[in-house]
């Protein structure tokens, strides 16, 4: 059962994979999530360490601390002994295409957990009295945003920390796997050429040997 499952993931990422390969030359965003991607699977390290460093990002990646989110991270994932780069990797879950959606989820997961629900609005004139309104409301929408970042943030940290665990261990056996066929390839290679200096070698002593030989 668990190892039809795992063919069945297996196969499912293998056309996902294709997918985004398809759309590699079309899209520069693409191109930096891919190359990511693979920077995060490359890092050195225990799988453990790299994913949990890369859920901690995504857990402060869903909190509204922008500016500080990397350096955050990279902090606590140091502070456990865990990779810091993953961390700060994993905190790109909020970047410029993501952040309205993700701030507007987590404010309204925030809201109604404080069952405080407040609509805002931006101000669109320079008027000193739509200012102070926002300033007087802003500390319930950062309060919002902290509630709903973290509850939002609890279960992809695990989930995200089961997913790069698993990925990086499936990549790192196809990895072990090309680096296997690899070497066969050069000791069978480096076999027949052994082979084929002994026979040259033989074949150079029985012509030696016949020329020194007495003619009857």
């Amino acid at each position: 059962m668990v190892s039809s499952i795992n063919l069945s993931l297996t196969s499912h990422l293998n056309g996902f994979y294709m997918k985004i390969y398809h759309y590699y030359h079309k899209s520069k965003l693409i191109r930096w999530a891919i190359r990511a991607y693979i920077r995060l699977f490359k890092l050195s390290g225990h799988p453990r360490e790299i994913a949990a460093g890369f859920a901690v990002g995504i857990f402060v990646g869903m909190t509204p601390l922008l500016g500080g989110q990397m350096a955050i991270a990279a902090f606590f994932a140091s502070l456990f002994r865990w990779n810091p780069i993953s961390a700060a990797m994993g905190v790109w879950i909020t970047n410029p295409l993501t952040v309205p959606f993700v701030y507007s989820l987590t404010y309204v997961v925030g809201m109604k957990v404080l069952r405080n629900f407040t609509t805002f609005y931006l101000p669109t004139r320079l008027r000193l009295r739509d200012w102070a309104n926002l300033l007087q409301t802003s500390p319930k929408i950062i309060l919002a945003l902290f509630v709903g970042g973290i509850l939002l943030g609890i279960p992809l940290a695990i989930l995200s920390y089961h997913l790069v665990y698993w990925a990086i261990i499936e990549y790192r056996k196809v990895l072990k796997g090309k680096i296997a066929v690899r070497v066969a390839k050069l000791r069978e290679r480096h076999r027949r050429r052994h082979d084929d200096d002994e026979q040259q070698d033989a074949a150079t002593t029985r012509e030696e040997t016949r020329d020194n030989s007495p003619h009857l």
